[in-house]
This record gives structure tokens, C-alpha cells and sequence, in this order.
């Protein structure tokens, strides 16, 4: 019997919540955004990024992955700027040229074996460090083409091999 009850207050209550015979207005307090304002501070935001006023812009190890990915993938609003990078050490060898980069680990395919890497050149004459070196890189970033495709690189000002290190493994 109180199961019969509690039904029936249940389908009641049902019944005057869902049913009502005027519509309910909903108001709309929505902010309204004057678009010119966010526009100019969009616009002032990308003429920082593109203007090159010798403050470098420093690659910092909490967002080391999306500041690379950003600087790849929106490389012509970083072209001419100064690049500061600390990471580690390595180089290799393709089409009879050594390619140095500096690098974090990263996540991967199969777990934390991926690499997140930039490109750095230097003149010919340079002493590069050991791999794995802990070093800081600061230069502009520059395109350039090889045989596959165009991509960036940092044209090296200073390379400086540190002994305090950072996070070799980076998730962000």
C-alpha cells in the first residue's frame, strides 16, 4: 500500500512539474562583448608575438610541448623572433650534414619514449657539446626548406652548457 502511495506522489509531482499552461520566459544574461575591443587585443597580442623587440621569448619547461607545437605551427608569427630553450643535447647525422637539436622526453606511442625537439644551427666552426649535455639555446628562429618539406629552425646567437638541469621529461 505505501508503494501504491509513493507512485502516485511521485506521478504527481511529476505531472505539476512538467505540465504547465503558460510558458516560462527565459531571460538572456548573457554579457555582450563589444567585438572591437577583443579584436584590437587579439591584434596587440599577434604584433607582440611578430614584433621583435629584443626581449626573447623563453620556451619554459611547465608548456615546453605547446610552445613548440605553437612555434611550428604558426611560424610566421614567430620568424625573426629570439627563441631562449633549455633542454638536452643531440645530433645526428642525414644527407651528410650533423643536424643539432636540443630536446625533452616526451610522451610517445608507447609511453614516455617520444622526443619534443627544435632544429638549432651554428657556423661550422662551433664546439658542439657531449649528447645529452644539459645546454640553453638563444637565437632566431628562421625557415627553412630541405628536400621534403619547409619547416623552422633556430639560427644560433649563444649555446651555453649548464650543469644545474631542468625536467628532462615533459608532459605539456
Amino acid at each position: 500500500m505505501k508503494v501504491v502511495r509513493n507512485l502516485i506522489i511521485v506521478l504527481f509531482l511529476l505531472l505539476l512539474t512538467g505540465c504547465s499552461s503558460t510558458q516560462a520566459t527565459v531571460e538572456n544574461h548573457k554579457k555582450i562583448v563589444d567585438l572591437g575591443n577583443d579584436t584590437n587585443k587579439i591584434e596587440n597580442k599577434k604584433n607582440s608575438i611578430a614584433s621583435n623587440d629584443g626581449t626573447p621569448i623563453e620556451i619554459k619547461e611547465k608548456m615546453f610541448i605547446a610552445q613548440l607545437d605553437d612555434i611550428f605551427n604558426n611560424s610566421d608569427d614567430y620568424i625573426g623572433r629570439t627563441i631562449k630553450i633549455e633542454g638536452l643535447y643531440n645530433s645526428l647525422e642525414a644527407d651528410g650534414k650533423t643536424l643539432n637539436y636540443v630536446y625533452r622526453h616526451s610522451p610517445g606511442c608507447c609511453g614516455n619514449d617520444g622526443i619534443v625537439c627544435i632544429e638549432f644551427v651554428g657556423n661550422d666552426k662551433m664546439t658542439m657539446p657531449n649528447p645529452d649535455d644539459w645546454i640553453e639555446v638563444t637565437g632566431k628562429i628562421e625557415r627553412y626548406k630541405d628536400k621534403t618539406a619547409n619547416s623552422v629552425r633556430i639560427q644560433l646567437e649563444t649555446l651555453n652548457i649548464k650543469t644545474q638541469r631542468g625536467a628532462e621529461f615533459v608532459s605539456q
